[in-house]
């Protein structure tokens, strides 16, 4: 059982760092494996996020039943295919294939994701490509359940990736997301994680909506 912090403190100078997880490859083919531990579990009592009660935890989900990458992207994004079904319930089955992906392939696709958990709730995940390291690593499918948003969250699981990236040597981050008004949540999350908006394309499933692509420099070149 992970040790849990009280109190709310700044690590002094010579506080050791937390030893952390390696991540995998993403989308990769079964046959380019890689070594897995994804895992992260805060330990140290200098561990700030928002309240100082808040215990939370990023951990693979291969121990969990497949469907729960799809459930929780249906979830998130309930209200927008209720609204807009005919752009959004096609964009139902990419779920649940890249949900089978992560399952059927642990140690490439299943190997770049974790499970956000909160005081032993799953809240949300993230997912991420590192392919292209050390030149570029691409944030993918990411999200929070309704009911744990307004906490932070998201930006957290934005900041675990960056740091994971910034592990591999892994020299610039991207993210990309769509201009819809639903979206201006992770919009401004992006930009408080330090993206820069570059480029805006017409999205090829209505082009009255465009996708917003993100940068950010995340480890020093040289």
């Amino acid at each position: 059982m992970p040790l849990v912090s009280s109190t709310c403190q700044r690590p002094p100078a010579d506080a050791p760092r937390l030893i952390l997880g390696s991540p995998g490859i993403q989308q990769l083919s079964t046959s380019q494996s890689a070594s897995v531990q994804s895992d992260r579990v805060y330990q140290s009592p200098y561990f700030v996020f928002g309240s100082c009660d808040m215990n939370i935890e990023f951990k693979s989900p291969l121990d969990q039943k497949p469907g729960i990458i799809a459930s929780l992207l249906g979830e998130a994004y309930e209200d927008l295919v209720k609204n807009s079904p005919s752009l959004w319930v096609p964009e139902q089955s990419n779920w649940k294939q890249y949900d089978r992906d992560v399952f059927s392939q642990p140690s490439s696709v299943g190997a770049c994701i974790f499970l956000t958990w909160l005081d032993g709730h799953i809240v949300g995940f993230a997912s991420w490509d590192p392919r292209q390291r050390p030149d570029f690593g691409i944030i993918g499918h990411n999200c929070v359940r309704p009911k744990f948003r307004d906490k932070g969250l998201g930006k957290r699981q934005i900041q675990e990736i960056l740091q994971r990236f910034l592990e591999m040597g892994i020299k610039t981050a991207k993210v990309s997301t769509n201009d819809h008004s639903f979206f201006v949540p992770a919009q401004h999350m992006y930009t408080a994680c330090g993206f820069q908006e570059i480029n805006r394309i017409p999205w090829d499933r209505d082009p009255r909506q465009s996708i917003i692509e993100y940068e950010k420099q995340v480890a020093v070149p040289g």
